[in-house]
């Protein structure tokens, strides 16, 4: 009889004490929605930073910092310069029909050619490295189209160096109809 009192008492407590965790444990699902709130608040906030350049001509879109000076959509159209104002800096965004003439596959030794995988989960080929004491980055990728996407960087050694995760960051950002 003692025993059956002891198993029993044992079961009761185990019942209280499973019924206090599963109370003590948020819903998951409320979890989740405030992180994901808090995850599109942070995107939000970036998202405030930057500036959006869409190029009807050829339905690419980029972005790129506030803090830079843009010039004007070029005169055919192709694009534009996404900052203006310092001779040390070049950065371009422009497109093209695919002309097999023009296209960057022959390129210097000093430059290396990688994958880089877009925002859009878009595949583009990234020529990047140093030549004539400058940093170089070419981003650049051939629509079914046939239109050729160039993000071009040209920049001193400094601005490289301090901006190095933006110019990636606005590289990626490039975003064309497949």
């Amino acid at each position: 009889m003692l025993t059956a009192f002891i198993l029993l008492s044992g079961c009761q407590t185990n019942t209280d004490v499973k019924n206090t965790a599963t109370k003590a444990i948020p819903d998951k699902s409320v979890a989740q929605e405030k992180v994901q709130s808090s995850i599109k608040a942070a995107e939000e906030r970036d998202e405030a930073k930057w500036n959006f350049y869409y190029n009807s001509r050829f339905g690419f879109s980029i972005k790129y910092p506030l803090g830079w000076t843009a010039g004007e959509e070029s005169d055919n159209g192709d694009g534009k310069a996404l900052y203006v104002g310092n001779p040390d800096v070049d950065i371009i965004m422009y497109a093209h029909y695919y002309n097999e003439d023009l296209s960057p596959y022959n390129y210097p030794d000093s430059l290396r050619l990688q994958r880089l995988k877009l925002d859009s989960g878009i595949e583009a080929d990234m020529l990047i490295g140093y030549e004539n004491e400058r940093y170089v980055m070419d981003v650049f990728a051939i629509s079914s189209e046939d239109i050729e996407y160039h993000y071009k960087v040209n920049v001193s050694k400094e601005f490289f160096n301090k901006n190095e995760d933006v110019l990636l960051k606005v590289a990626k950002s490039i975003n064309f109809p497949k």
